[in-house]
């Protein structure tokens, strides 16, 4: 997968911009998992069994929790193909998923959490410097 073809995608499937986001990781590995019997019916129709699927990590900073990801005007022409976004902690995505997309979960979730903890660990001064700076600023406007 390529970077111009990812920043693509994250415009495409959910309005952001590269200035939204740090790109941190593209895993290595292809997650896949097939469709139960009777869902997924368009796909199957069309000979799909199943997904494969690989994984981008993100960083997302103070700033875009300003924005409303939801409203996110798309660049391009493209349209979100997504009606709603949300942040969530591991355990409450494995909560919202389908079953059979609950073992791609826990995959990506033993692959990424080393990843993330290396890029929170590798970065953490600039983070913390760019949290302070914004709490700093929001202080003086007030």
């Amino acid at each position: 997968v390529s970077t111009q073809s990812t920043w693509g995608e994250v415009n495409e499937e959910i309005g952001l911009q590269r200035t939204d986001l740090r790109l941190v990781s593209t895993l290595p590995q292809k997650f896949k998992y097939t469709f139960p019997e009777g869902a997924a019916q368009y796909w199957r129709k069309q000979g799909f069994i199943g997904q494969e699927q690989t994984f981008t990590l993100f960083f997302c900073d103070n700033a875009i929790e300003k924005a409303d990801v939801n409203k996110v005007e798309p660049q391009g022409g493209c349209h979100p193909e997504f009606a709603r976004l949300a942040w969530l902690e591991w355990h409450e995505v494995l909560a919202s998923m389908p079953g059979f997309k609950r073992d791609v979960c826990l995959q990506l979730r033993k692959v990424a959490e080393p990843v993330i903890e290396e890029f929170l660990k590798a970065n953490s001064a600039s983070i913390f410097a760019d949290a302070s700076k914004r709490v700093f600023e929001d202080d003086s406007t007030a």
